[in-house]
């Protein structure tokens, strides 16, 4: 405990650029992806979700995620590019018309990145908000963990 204490106020007193308490030495396996390479793929996602034809929707995934790809939403699990494309489709006939809208920024580091989304009606209308947080393997998604709603200020 006491160890801890004392990392934990030590990493408190560096630069914020310094601080790193990760002692995982293994090279990230995505080193080529940029913030640019990100977003791109984030809106690929997004779209694939969409999408109202199924080969189109297929391409978007397959272009977007990695072959053992999960996506956790509070509702379900999805596992697969299978599963993936199921999870869409079922997403569109409970909400037909609606588009995902990524509406933030990506805020992104290592092999990790978060941002806001909505999912707007034809009127333009949010039925669902929330945020991703994304993490990357391969220059490709690897997992999207969603949360429904804007969390509140503490």
């Amino acid at each position: 405990m006491y160890t801890m204490t004392r990392r934990v106020i030590a990493f408190a007193a560096t630069a914020p650029h310094d601080r790193c308490m990760d002692t995982d030495t293994t090279p990230n396996t995505t080193p080529d992806i940029t913030n640019i390479a990100t977003v791109e793929l984030i809106d690929t996602y997004l779209a694939a979700y969409g999408e109202p034809d199924p080969a189109r929707r297929r391409e978007l995934i397959e272009a977007a995620f990695t072959s053992d790809a999960v996506l956790a939403d509070p509702p379900f699990i999805a596992t697969g590019l299978d599963e993936l494309h199921a999870t869409f489709a079922a997403v569109q006939d409970q909400f037909p018309g609606h588009r995902f809208r990524r509406r933030s920024d990506v805020d992104q580091h290592h092999d990790a990145a978060r941002y806001r989304w909505s999912l707007d009606g034809p009127d333009g209308t949010s039925a669902i908000t929330g945020h991703d947080v994304v993490m990357f393997a391969d220059g490709k998604i690897r997992r999207v963990t969603g949360f429904f709603g804007d969390q509140e200020a503490t």
